[in-house]
Formats: C-alpha cells, sequence, structure tokens
C-alpha cells in the first residue's frame, strides 16, 4: 500500500469475517503438486516455496482467471495473485477492494468461496500456484477518520480490537506507522489476541481453499519485535504468531509490501518473507528510457540494498497505476523492464496485467518466462558491452540480451557454452559463442533469449545455506507412507523410510544387467502414484513406468521427493560395483573434461570433497576441490568419458554429506551445485 494524499483513494486494508475452521477443515495443500517449484533462499535464513514468473491478474474475477489457466500455463507463468477476497462494503472502485469488512472468501467483485476453491483446484492441475493479496492491517471506513463502516461483520465492532490513535503522517516514525491508521481506515490492535486468531483462521481458511501463498498489504504497518522495532513500546510478536501458526507454511510462498521509507524496518521483514523492491521500479523503468542500462544490477531500498533473494520486484504495480505514477509509461518501456527483470537470478518478477491490456501474453514475455524456468537455480552475471545493451548470463547455459539501443553488431565476453544460438523470442537474431566471447547482430529495440532447451541441465535451486551446519530435526513429509512397486519386488508395495524432509529412500538389490521397471505409490493402494512420461528424473501423477538397467551386481538405493517429484536410483555408497560391462568387442572411450562447481562457504579451515560413482570418483573416499572467489569448489574430472552420465554428493570436510538425493552431471558439461549439509 502507498501513502496518498487523497483520503478517500487511501488504499488497502480489509477485515473479514472469521469463519472457525476445525482442524479436519483445515486439510494442508499437499506440496506433491503437479509441477511444484524447488524451495527458494533467503538470506535472512528463511525459505519460501519459489512461485516462479507471477502473474498479477488484477481485479480478474476467479472464473475469468479459472478460464485463461491453459493460457497462462503455456505462457510459462507459475503463479497468479488475485485481488484481495474478502468482503467490501460495496462494489465500483478498486480501492475498495483494500477496504475489507470481514476475513473470510468471497466478494462482489471476484466471485464466491466456491468460486476460489473452484479456481485453486483447477490451478493445481496445471501447476501454478494461487497467492492471495491479504489485507490483514485495518477494515473499511465510513469516510471519517479511524471509524470503521457499519457494513464490517458485527464481530468486528470492538473499540479494544483498533489502536484507535488517529492518521499516520509521520512515514519516519516506526510508532506513527504501526500504530496508526493508514488515512481514515481503522487500525487493528495486532497485539490483541483475539485479533491474531481472527487473522490466522483467514489465512489457514484461505490455505484449506487451495490456496499457496499470500502476499501480506501493508506489512509495514504491522510491528515486529526485531530491527527498529526491538524492545520499543510497540514491539510485538504479531508475524511470529500468525506464521508460526499457518498450516503448510513451508510450501508457500509469502511475501510483505514494504514500501521504502526511513522507517520501514525492512531489514526485519526479511527474517520473515519476501519484500517489495518497490524503489526497483524507478531504477529499471528510468534505465530504459534513458538508454543507458549500466549500474541496474544493485537492488535499491530508500538508502539500502536488497538481495535479489528476499525481492519481489515488478515494472509496475495496481498502486503506481491507480494513481498515475506509471500510466504515462509507454507498453515498451514496461515490456523492456519486465524482461530484465524475469531474466535475473534470484528476484520473484512479477507482471502487472493492466485493464483492456495484454502484456502479461506478449511473445517475447513469454519467451523470457521459458527461459527463467529453464535458468532456475544457475547463478547471474550481468554486463554492458554498449550503454544501451545489457547481457545476462545465467550459468553456462543460457544468456538473454535486451537492446534498447538501435541494431547493432556486438562482441562481449561471455560465459554461455560454445555454439551457434537462435533468438527463442521474436526477433530475427542468431548469436555464436566460442565458449568465452559472444557476437552476433542485435536488432534495435529487441529481446533476445538464448538457451539450448533439448539439453538443459536441471539445477536444484538456491537452497538455504546456513552460516554452520544445523543439526537436523526429525524429517517431515506431506505423506504418511511411501512405497516403491516394480518388477524386482512383483510389483507389491515396498515400504520407504522418510530419510530427510520430503525424501523417502530404500534398498533394492539387483545383478548385474538386470533391466526393471518401477512406480512410487503413497499409500500402496494405486490412489496416489508417480511415474515418469519424460525420463528427465522427474516424476508426475500417474505418470509412465520409470526403467533402469542396473551397471553392477550389489545394492542400490531408490530416492523419491514427495515435493518436487525428483527420483534417482543409484549404487550404495557401501557397495564396491562389480561385474562391469564389457562388451565383446572393447572401445576405448572418448574421455572430455568434466567439471562440477559445489556452491558453498564452509567457513575458514574447511573444504569441499566430491564422491560418487565413477572413476576417479568412488563412494569410500572423497576427491579434493579447489577454492575459487565467491565460496566456489570446483573439480575438473578428466577420465569421464564423453555423455556417461555420473553420479556423485559433496561432503565438508569428507565427513559431513550433502542432503537429499545424489546430483548427476554428463561427461563434457559442467554441473552447479547448492547443496545443504
Amino acid at each position: 500500500m502507498k501513502k496518498s494524499n487523497f483520503i478517500l483513494l487511501l488504499v488497502l486494508v480489509l477485515t473479514s469475517l472469521f469463519v472457525a475452521c476445525d482442524s479436519s477443515a483445515v486439510t494442508q495443500k499437499m506440496a506433491a503438486d503437479n509441477n511444484a517449484q524447488i524451495s527458494r533462499s533467503v538470506e535472512s535464513g528463511t525459505t519460501t516455496a519459489d512461485p516462479g514468473v507471477m502473474l498479477h491478474a488484477y481485479m480478474w474475477p476467479f472464473n475469468q482467471i479459472k478460464a485463461a489457466l491453459p493460457e497462462i500455463s503455456a505462457a510459462g507463468y507459475k503463479s497468479i495473485q488475485t485481488s484481495p477476497v474478502q468482503r467490501t462494503k460495496e462494489d465500483g472502485e478498486w480501492w475498495l477492494l483494500y477496504q475489507p469488512c470481514n476475513f473470510d472468501i468471497g466478494n462482489y467483485q471476484l466471485g464466491s468461496y466456491e468460486d476460489f476453491v473452484s479456481l485453486c483446484a483447477e490451478a493445481e492441475n496445471y501447476g501454478i500456484k494461487i497467492i492471495v493479496d491479504a489485507v490483514i492491517n485495518h477494515v473499511a471506513d465510513n469516510g471519517t477518520d479511524g471509524n470503521w463502516s457499519d457494513a464490517i461483520d458485527k464481530y468486528l465492532k470492538k473499540s479494544d480490537w483498533y489502536h484507535n490513535k488517529g492518521t499516520c503522517t509521520n512515514y519516519a516514525s516506526r510508532w506513527n506507522i504501526t500504530q496508526q491508521n493508514l488515512g481514515n481506515l481503522p487500525d487493528l490492535n495486532t497485539q490483541h489476541p483475539d485479533v491474531q486468531n481472527v487473522i490466522i483462521g483467514f489465512l489457514n481458511k484461505c490455505v484449506a481453499a487451495g490456496a499457496d501463498g499470500f502476499r501480506f498489504d501493508a506489512a509495514k504497518h504491522i510491528e515486529t519485535n526485531i530491527g527498529e522495532d526491538a524492545y520499543k513500546s510497540w514491539s510485538g510478536n504479531f508475524w511470529d504468531s500468525i506464521l508460526g501458526a499457518l498450516n503448510n507454511k513451508d510450501n508457500l510462498y509469502l511475501v510483505g509490501e514494504v514500501l521504502p521509507d526511513d522507517g520501514d524496518n525492512h531489514e526485519a521483514y526479511t527474517n520473515y518473507f519476501d519484500i517489495t523492491a518497490h524503489g526497483y521500479i524507478w531504477t529499471v523503468n528510468n534505465a530504459v528510457n534513458s538508454k543507458n542500462l549500466t549500474g541496474i544490477s544493485t537492488i535499491i531500498h530508500k538508502d539500502s540494498e536488497l538481495s535479489p533473494y528476499v525481492s519481489m520486484v515488478y515494472a509496475e504495480n495496481h498502486d503506481t497505476y491507480e494513481h498515475n505514477e506509471t500510466r504515462t509509461l509507454s507498453y515498451y518501456t514496461r515490456k523492456m523492464t519486465s524482461a530484465i527483470l524475469i531474466a535475473r537470478a534470484g528476484v520473484v518478477p512479477r507482471i502487472f496485467d493492466r485493464p483492456a491490456e495484454e502484456l502479461w501474453k506478449d511473445a517475447d514475455i513469454i519467451a523470457i518466462n521459458h527461459f527463467h524456468n529453464a535458468m532456475k537455480g544457475t547463478s547471474e552475471y550481468m554486463r554492458n558491452p554498449q550503454n544501451d545493451v545489457l547481457i545476462i548470463d545465467r550459468g553456462t547455459i543460457g544468456t538473454a540480451i535486451i537492446n534498447v539501443g538501435g541494431g547493432k553488431n556486438i562482441t562481449s565476453t561471455t560465459n554461455l557454452a560454445a555454439g551457434t544460438y537462435t533468438n527463442k523470442a521474436t526477433a530475427n537474431a542468431t548469436i555464436t559463442s566460442n565458449g568465452s566471447q559472444l557476437s552476433g547482430y542485435i536488432p534495435g529495440g529487441s529481446i533476445v533469449v538464448l538457451y539450448d532447451d533439448s539439453n538443459t541441465p536441471v539445477v536444484p535451486e538456491d537452497p538455504v545455506v546456513p552460516d554452520d551446519p544445523i543439526v537436523p530435526t526429525d524429517p517431515e513429509s506431506n505423506y504418511t507412507s511411501m512405497n516403491v512397486r516394480g518388477t524386482f519386488n512383483t510389483w507389491a508395495a515396498g515400504a520407504m523410510s522418510l530419510s530427510d524432509t520430503n525424501v523417502w529412500t530404500t534398498e533394492i538389490s539387483l545383478e548385474h544387467g538386470t533391466e526393471i521397471s518401477y512406480k512410487f505409490d503413497a499409500y500402496g493402494d494405486w490412489s496416489t502414484n508417480w511415474g515418469d512420461n519424460n525420463a528427465d528424473g522427474y516424476a508426475e501423477v500417474s505418470g509412465e513406468n520409470i526403467s533402469y538397467t542396473a551397471a553392477a551386481t550389489g545394492t542400490y538405493i531408490v530416492s523419491f521427493n514427495d515435493e518436487n517429484r525428483a527420483y534417482s536410483i543409484s549404487l550404495s555408497q557401501e557397495t564396491v560395483p562389480e561385474d562391469p560391462v564389457v562388451p565383446d568387442d572393447p572401445i576405448v572411450p572418448i574421455t572430455v573434461e568434466t567439471t562440477i562447481k559445489v556452491h558453498y562457504n564452509v567457513g575458514m579451515g574447511h573444504s569441499i570433497t566430491v564422491r560418487g560413482d565413477t572413476d576417479p570418483l568412488s563412494w569410500t573416499s572423497g576427491l579434493a576441490t579447489d577454492w575459487s572467489d565467491g565460496n566456489v569448489w570446483i573439480v575438473t574430472l578428466t577420465d569421464i568419458a564423453e555423455g556417461a552420465t555420473v553420479s556423485f554428493k559433496p561432503l565438508i570436510n569428507d565427513s559431513n554429506w550433502a542432503s537429499g538425493s545424489n546430483y548427476s552431471v554428463v561427461g563434457g558439461q559442467t554441473v552447479d551445485v547448492y547443496p545443504n549439509f
């Protein structure tokens, strides 16, 4: 919510009817959704599920969103932010949605509770997350300062549920920001336990209905107990209490509206969720308009710098649009700005759908959306061969080029793997890389998207990296059981054990050369099962049988992650491979350089080793890696056959194994991994 001099248009804030839900009604949404996203790493230490590129379906009714889901999915969006779902005092102006009259689901503008449930269920079929714009700081006013509208539900008409301390005019003061009204809107007493229980009930009702996360409107107007609020008279436990009671929290995407001000206390909020990098709007839009894309990598929030990993970014939002701050920005400016934001690593980019405009389905935006999805988990390097050209390398597998100037030939250093690439966006461009230098003609005012989607490696995405190894807690899962069934056990239900959060494992014995087929079955009755339609290491609900041929006689570890559906089968670390395949006519394999890069800060005096299933790696002792800037530990293998798949895992000091499934790399390629330990 933004500050405004227009009292009647002072946006944001609802309050809705609390409908109590018993524990049986608040069923947690399973994280085995189609196309469930890997978690994002947040430098403050919190983890929030990855929403991918988000479409802000501003003012779209639930049924309109539902009807557009096939097109939204095809356009590469992984999440949709709705407008606020709470009841309003009347239909009409947009700002009424930010003046709630209850804490429940359903309003004049968007549709009923049943419509919302139906939308969420259908979105799940497309692997799309539904993010609710939740207004939990205030309720609707009656046009006078701090007085509630008669339209709010009766249970909300309790004076001790509000601060009743006048209107905030000093945005440098945390007391004013957190204890006073936003315009006329009655400011909820967010430390009152009954108020907290009502909000918890509303949020969990949304989760039970199928919501996958929340944008917390006016979040900076609700106090914390850390940062600038620590040990102050207004300090409070609201966020700890609310988020601690949120069902299915680890699988939800959470972001708070924390607009930059002298008293925004933004460092505190990043301990709880992502925040809106609102100032970045002007940084990038101005850079596009001035045709100077240098110096835009830093995300400034007032006088501070934000990490991309806590930043929701956008070229425009509903406030800047409705308050005429960005309405004069051209379609082209917002398109080029959006392309830059979507191409970046770490950030959550959100595309605002203006009424009567469809930037969200522009062919170039669709191309950069798919680039964002394909580059998940890769590093970022930004460079400017000319002021009006920005090159964003993502690892070694993809590059986006944004040219806001005229057509030109460019030559630039690059990290992009050697090859000739054809633009996947609309401009006619073919670019060549020799592995260190990029060259080609870039049309004026164009977006160029380069990557080989026929062989894009799957790289784990930015897991949480703690300062010190964390003592593991009991693992959790979305399922009470998991089984592997296949030809090796005549399709009987073979129980698996929960070895890590969401990760199930078991051991099976195979003879060298044995060909098996198998699937995963949650409850042993085929009601919820997974196979692999694409043979890409990621299973689909009710997919095809998975095939595997044993390379040696021994014990194999079968692993399945019920959140992101990654699976693997590999020789046990205690098993020494035997009976290698020896063809009748031995062929000398072509060996190539294969590089493994482990991104992790182990601290002074510690090191990373790698163990694996192919010489010179082994599962019994680790191969040392070399440290490089950025806390990247690198080992290059020279004896791997070209095209051969190698399973491996990193260790700290050759004793502390990385958690989760084994990683893999193909001979001749470079892979970047971001492990947890």
